[in-house]
């Protein structure tokens, strides 16, 4: 019950200060400040010393980046997550750097001529996170972090106004250059897709078992937490002797394992009817925060469907504080974020430079 307490604890306090204006840019501006010192101390440990975590010896993906968390899964979750906030930090910037009086062309090279330090520091930010993204080998989490960073990036900008404004030839190579840097990222997991596929076969196995177990236990479940002494009574024969599950690797099995089917839909309900309205609001407000909260939650949520990132309490603190965060903006009118020359704070419809809301401290993380 403590780590669910602490869940709920965090997403709380972060609504309630994400109520108060700028209260959402100072969580987001937090995490992705953290997430960044802990990807850099991860990639200094990965090299001087592989073999240890924190004060502790490190006794399994010795050759992955796993941050100060055990699990390579749960770190490419975490910083999936802090790349999401970066990202739209970068895009807001860019955006209030741009000029009406100028097209996108000219905007580019102007800032090429004149890097703001904010943007300079969310670019860094972003490349930080995402190559700790496919240092950790995840396959899921590398892949459910490019299309959720991609999906981030068009809820954010009206990318087809942007590559008519730049020129569909120079848009097409931007294209084909992005594809060509995620395949360099994404080597190493590529790799392990080709190896092992994008399913372990003794997990998929595992699925099927806690689906029987479910079937026996519908309504009650077999009790809260019970999961580690009742599951070696029903393991797979094909499993062997080797490994040992204390967790079903999806968290919303193992919910209904150990809840029942009522307990768990409800939970589902709950989540599922956040990212509705957060997903709505993204589509028309565009508000950076709540783009922010609609995408980490994705990721957290699906990622959390095949592991269980949100059982670990160090991204699960994180995961709430982003999604209550942009929870508590929704009914929040944003305030016009314009261009540098042209600054107005009626609502406008969104363009390819422009957005809807002004941030209060330029180059902080997405708010």
């Amino acid at each position: 019950m403590a780590p669910a307490a602490l869940f709920v604890v965090a997403a709380l306090r972060a609504f309630v200060m994400a109520t108060e204006e700028g209260g959402d840019r100072q969580i987001a501006r937090i995490i992705g400040r953290a997430a960044v010192a802990y990807a850099l101390y991860s990639a200094a440990s990965l090299v001087l010393a592989p073999h240890a975590l924190l004060w502790r010896d490190k006794e399994a993906y010795l050759g992955n980046l796993t941050g100060t968390f055990i699990n390579r899964n749960t770190a490419a979750t975490y910083f999936g997550s802090a790349a999401i906030i970066w990202l739209l930090a970068l895009i807001r910037e860019l955006r209030i750097r741009s000029s009406r009086r100028m097209d996108a062309v000219q905007n580019l090279r102007s800032l090429m001529r004149q890097p703001p330090r904010a943007g300079v520091m969310a670019l860094g930010g972003f490349l930080t996170c995402y190559s700790a993204v496919a240092a950790t080998g995840s396959r899921a989490g590398f892949l459910l972090t490019t299309v959720l960073v991609l999906l981030a990036a068009s809820l954010s900008v009206d990318w087809w106004s942007l590559a008519k404004r730049v020129g569909l030839w120079r848009a097409a190579a931007a294209v084909g250059a992005l594809l060509v840097l995620i395949e360099i990222w994404g080597g190493g997991v590529a790799a392990r897709i080709d190896q092992r596929g994008l399913a372990d076969q003794g997990r998929l196995q595992v699925y099927s078992r806690v689906a029987d177990i479910v079937a026996d236990y519908p309504v009650f479940g077999i009790g809260l937490g019970a999961f580690e002494a009742f599951f070696p009574s029903r393991r797979p024969a094909e499993l062997g002797s080797a490994g040992i599950w204390v967790r079903a690797h999806s968290t919303p099995l193992e919910m209904a394992v150990e809840m029942g089917l009522p307990a768990a839909g409800l939970v589902f309900a709950v989540f599922a009817g956040a990212l509705v309205a957060l997903g709505r609001s993204s589509l028309t407000g565009r508000r950076s925060s709540v783009i922010a909260a609609f995408c980490v939650g994705l990721l957290g949520l699906l990622h959390s469907s095949i592991d269980f990132s949100l059982q670990i309490p160090g991204y699960a603190v994180t995961f709430a504080a982003l999604m209550a965060a942009g929870l508590a903006r929704l009914d929040r009118p944003s305030r016009a974020e314009g261009h540098r020359d042209d600054r107005r704070t009626e609502r406008e419809p969104r363009t390819a430079l422009s957005g809807s809301e002004r941030p209060a401290n330029s180059g902080s993380p997405a708010g």
